[in-house]
């Protein structure tokens, strides 16, 4: 029992032992983590405290040297302890070579550093001098040197005491107006705002050594932001890749200073080349008088950020850009203006000479050839044609160009519901004609095209359609002078037209007087034929017997005989006559009016010749009259068609319509023969057409026209009718 005891008293024991122990632990635990964080504490403060003596280092640009000198030469050389700050080497550095101030010495300043050298070394008072020294990082630092003199008791030279000063800022502040200077004098003599905008954002570049720049105008008439750039050296594309719509109320981005963001002074955002991106950047306005016309920005390396005296330096490149580009914009005004007042009297000149040209000849074809030797100097073209109305079709009546002639000329676009439905192929590049129901303009779809009409008055004979040799849109310049010179083509063209229907005209009456002429004499000598191989003959019989009938007085039977055989012969010669004055102007149609006489003339003409007519009467009966004159045209060409039928036709059936409709009387005469081409003997003249023609035309009507080689012909006279006048 007291074995167990002594053991539980044991174990209490060594818990609390323990326990001692862990306490202990943890106070030296708690006293160790304290040290730590002291110790901690304490390095934080030894680094704070040395980059403030780094900082206070690097912001001192001074530090002095004393160079000794014995006998005018140098013997020893000290440098200040802020030497590092300045030229990156330590007092250390210099002492262990004394040629180390000479070697960082700019190549290009040594000669005269020496020389200044010499020259203090000689006891000379000399001004402070300014030169460059290679820093030990490489880069280029400028410094100005400041000596005082050090003579002893007999006045000789025994050293001089140098004040080194970093003055990179102001130089490069310097250089960096001097290149202003130099930039904006270049930019007077600029006359092309892109010319202006890559020199400026090139000089941005090369004065700020940044990353790039970029000029961004503003479009007025679209209130948008045009961006042209400069990156490395190399000129970006000048084609604006971005375009910004420039708020609400057509204001532009403001000055502003911008370390790594895109906003504007008004808050708006700025954009720029994407790669740009996390760079410093520095705005500036671009501003004409009140008027702001864009925006100038570099972009800086990552590693150097923008100060105000970067952003007035880069706000007085802008000004000088603004003001050239403003005196570009007036330069290109007036040049524009009297390029355009030059071009205008030249282009009035070109017509004047044209239209003189055009009116100097009534001849069509020599027309149109002039309107396209002219048209070329007037308007620059590829390949152009003439197309005129003809009908319901396009003849395409002149042209030039390759295979035009071939290919083009001659041809007949026809129109199917409204539209011209083809494309004119020339070497694979098609020559569009125009869409009649869209009117006449030059088509921004078709690249390099224009279609113009020749309009007379208000109607529209043709079209004019020009290939521009480039394949480019015609300026609205082009196409306005183009439009005069058509209007000018389309009178001449209708003059010439008018002139050649006029002489067609006086051709057909000539050739139509002379129809008569031949006419007259033919119906002459058949009267003269008729009357004297049958009426001659027959009165010369009948002569004959009343001679013998004298003989034969005393012999009754005889005389009867010879009486009865005289009525016979008379008889005979009665209606001779009559047929001869009924071809000649039958009684029916004097006496019984057109229907009549036409109903009676083609019983006669089923009776002697093989076609059989059929007569059909609409509106009109056996009783009614008409107009003397209208009644004997009618019958003279419904007489004139009979006989073509007969002599050229070989037609089995003919069939005549006459019917009398609103204001109107309409012949039709019909046949199954063998056909011809309509247009062609119509020109010619032939099968008496140009007759029955001038009959039409005389009553104020018209007379057409159509035929199939194989199929038949149909002839439709139209002709104008009041009842009031009608001869009753």
């Amino acid at each position: 029992m007291r074995d167990e005891t002594k053991s539980r008293e044991q174990l209490i024991n060594e818990i609390q032992s323990l326990r001692h122990r862990l306490e202990h632990f943890k106070s030296l635990e708690a006293n160790l983590r304290k040290e730590i964080a002291e110790r901690e504490q304490a390095e934080t403060a030894l680094h704070a405290s040395e980059d403030r003596y780094k900082g206070l280092l690097n912001s001192v640009t001074d530090y002095i040297y004393t160079v000794t000198l014995q006998n005018g030469r140098p013997v020893a050389t000290s440098h200040g302890a802020n030497c590092v700050a300045v030229t990156g080497y330590t007092w250390q550095e210099y002492e262990s070579n004394p040629l180390l101030w000479y070697q960082m010495i700019h190549l290009d300043d040594r000669k005269k550093v020496l020389e200044y050298t010499v020259r203090i070394m000689a006891g000379e008072h000399l001004a402070s001098l300014e030169h460059r020294l290679i820093h030990k990082d490489g880069s280029i630092r400028w410094v100005r040197n400041t000596p005082v003199l050090r003579r002893d008791d007999q006045d000789r030279v025994v050293a001089y005491d140098g004040l080194i000063t970093e003055i990179t800022d102001r130089k490069q502040l310097e250089e960096r107006l001097a290149t202003l200077h130099k930039v904006g004098q270049e930019l007077t003599r600029l006359r092309d705002e892109q010319s202006i905008l890559n020199r400026v954002v090139e000089a941005v570049v090369s004065i700020f050594d940044c990353e790039g720049a970029g000029c961004s105008l503003v479009n007025n008439p679209a209130s948008q932001v045009h961006y042209y750039g400069h990156r490395n050296s190399q000129l970006l594309e000048t084609a604006p890749a971005t375009r910004l719509k420039v708020g609400n109320n057509g204001s532009s981005p403001t000055s502003h200073v911008s370390n790594g963001g895109t906003t504007s002074g008004n808050g708006r955002c700025v954009p720029f080349l994407p790669d740009w991106s996390g760079y410093p950047k520095l705005f500036v306005p671009m501003i004409i008088g009140d008027r702001v016309i864009g925006v100038l920005y570099a972009v800086s390396s990552r590693n150097y950020e923008f100060h105000e005296n970067d952003r007035q330096l880069l706000q007085t490149l802008a000004d000088q850009a603004s003001t050239a580009i403003e005196n570009a914009h007036l330069y290109q005004e007036v040049r524009q203006r009297a390029e355009a007042e030059h071009a205008a009297r030249e282009q009035a000149e070109i017509i004047r000479e044209a239209t003189m040209a055009l009116v100097s000849s009534v001849d069509l074809n020599k027309v149109l050839d002039s309107i396209l030797t002219h048209l070329e100097q007037v308007v620059p073209y590829k390949s152009a044609c003439i197309f005129l109305w003809d009908d319901d079709a396009l003849h395409a009546v002149a042209g030039r160009g390759p295979k035009i002639q071939e290919q083009v000329v001659g041809r007949r676009y026809a129109i199917m519901d409204g539209f011209l439905y083809q494309a004119v192929d020339i070497n694979g590049q098609p020559l569009f004609l125009i869409n009649t129901l869209l009117g006449a303009g030059n088509g921004d779809y078709l690249s390099g095209r224009m279609v113009l009409p020749l309009r007379v008055q208000e109607t529209i004979i043709g079209y004019l359609t020009l290939d521009n040799p480039q394949n480019l849109h015609y300026s609205q310049t082009q196409i306005n002078v183009a439009e005069t010179f058509a209007n000018q083509a389309a009178i001449a063209i209708q003059h010439a037209r008018l002139f050649k229907k006029l002489k067609a005209s006086h051709e057909q009456l000539q050739s139509l007087s002379r129809r008569m002429v031949e006419l007259q004499e033919t119906e002459r000598r058949q009267i003269a034929r008729e009357l004297h191989d049958e009426a001659g003959q027959a009165l010369t019989g009948l002569m004959v017997g009343l001679r013998l009938l004298e003989r034969e007085v005393d012999c009754p039977d005889a005389v009867m005989a010879r009486v009865v055989d005289l009525e016979r012969t008379t008889d005979g010669v009665l209606e001779s006559l009559h047929r001869l004055a009924m071809n000649l102007r039958p009684a029916t149609l004097e006496h019984l009016g057109l229907v009549s006489a036409l109903r009676q003339y083609i019983k006669g003409f089923n009776a002697k010749y093989e076609p059989v007519t059929k007569f059909e009467v609409i509106g009109l009966d056996d009783h009614t009259r008409l107009p003397l004159a209208l009644e004997t045209n009618v019958y003279r060409i419904v007489q004139e068609a009979l006989t073509n039928i007969v002599r050229h036709a070989q037609s089995t059936n003919v069939d005549i319509v006459l019917k009398r409709s609103d204001n109107q009387i309409r012949l039709i005469i019909e046949d199954n023969g063998v056909g011809f081409n309509a247009k062609t003997i119509t020109k010619n003249g032939r099968l008496g057409l140009l007759g029955m023609h001038e009959r039409a035309e005389m009553l104020g009507g018209t007379l057409s026209v159509e035929s199939t080689i194989g199929v038949g012909t149909t002839i439709l006279v139209e002709i104008p009718y009041d009842d009031s006048s009608a001869d009753c």
